[in-house]
């Protein structure tokens, strides 16, 4: 079997649409340093395999790409591989990072590719981070029509498809305005819930006392409170006491949901509950 032979079925050619995602939900990007080093490393990727970046959004902690390509799996599989090494050398841990291997859809048509692109674009609105795509910074939509985008230092993106189709900036932000697929269940979130109106599970994006529901702390801000707590320490190298004394700290002085702290931390979620649970009580008598 040759090098690439294992992704044999996999289409390798075309306008794809790849997407990754963090092992057991953890959080792939803690700060500004991992999301430029990721783009700088997508672009160095890219060029080398003959592609072009069409789209991006990156999230707390799954990745959106669409790309033109004709070798999609060498492309993407340095690109992991590249980004998780460096990665786990900054972090200093040695885990799995990402959801093997990736998961990719080729479009076969340009309305099928822009609608594509499109969902890539309202993923961080309907994540409900931010109300407008234009509000969210870590995504491709400020390269659009000669936008100014800083992200442009560190990765190039072909935007000509979606730029042409539309022809004027006011069409293309009133697509993604009223863009909604008939299927909410195949929108992936941050916190990676599916609409389900059987089970009726309660989103990571929000937490609940007492009874009411309320909105957690963006994932984003409650890394930056993590760093501020760490002042310099390694959330992986520090005793599981220092752990837990962290954790139970974001809970009670952030919004910080159950879910959030355990990718945050990569605490296991029962356990996350037992620290925020049966420590948060004997702290508050």
């Amino acid at each position: 079997m040759g090098k690439w032979g294992r992704f044999a079925g996999r289409i390798q050619d075309g306008n794809i649409h790849s997407y990754m995602r963090g092992n057991n939900k953890k959080i792939v990007f803690y700060d500004d340093i991992d999301r430029i080093e990721f783009l700088k490393r997508c672009d160095r990727f890219a060029k080398q395999y003959d592609s072009k970046v069409l789209e991006f959004v990156l999230m707390d902690n799954h990745v959106h790409l669409q790309v033109e390509t004709k070798e999609l799996s060498p492309m993407m599989t340095s690109l992991i591989m590249s980004y998780v090494e460096w990665y786990n050398f900054r972090h200093e841990i040695s885990d799995k990072l990402f959801k093997s291997p990736f998961n990719s859809s080729c479009k076969f048509s340009d309305e099928w590719a822009i609608d594509s692109m499109i969902y890539i674009l309202k993923n961080p609105v309907k994540a409900k981070i931010c109300p407008n795509a234009a509000d969210y910074k870590w995504s491709s939509y400020g390269f659009h029509f000669n936008g100014n985008s800083p992200l442009k230092r560190f990765i190039e993106v072909d935007t000509s498809l979606v730029d042409n189709y539309f022809g004027s900036k006011d069409l293309f932000d009133e697509a993604i305005r009223v863009y909604d697929r008939s299927n909410p269940a195949l929108m992936i979130y941050p916190n990676e819930v599916k609409i389900d109106s059987v089970k009726k599970k309660t989103p990571a994006h929000l937490r609940m006392e007492n009874g009411i529901f309320f909105e957690a702390l963006p994932t984003s801000e409650l890394c930056q409170e993590l760093n501020r707590e760490l002042n310099g320490r390694n959330l992986f190298t520090i005793s599981k006491e220092e752990q837990e004394e962290i954790v139970l700290k974001l809970f009670r002085n952030t919004r910080a949901s159950f879910r959030q702290l355990s990718r945050l931390t990569n605490l296991n979620y029962d356990y996350v509950r037992r620290i925020c649970g049966c420590k948060g009580h004997l702290a508050k008598k």
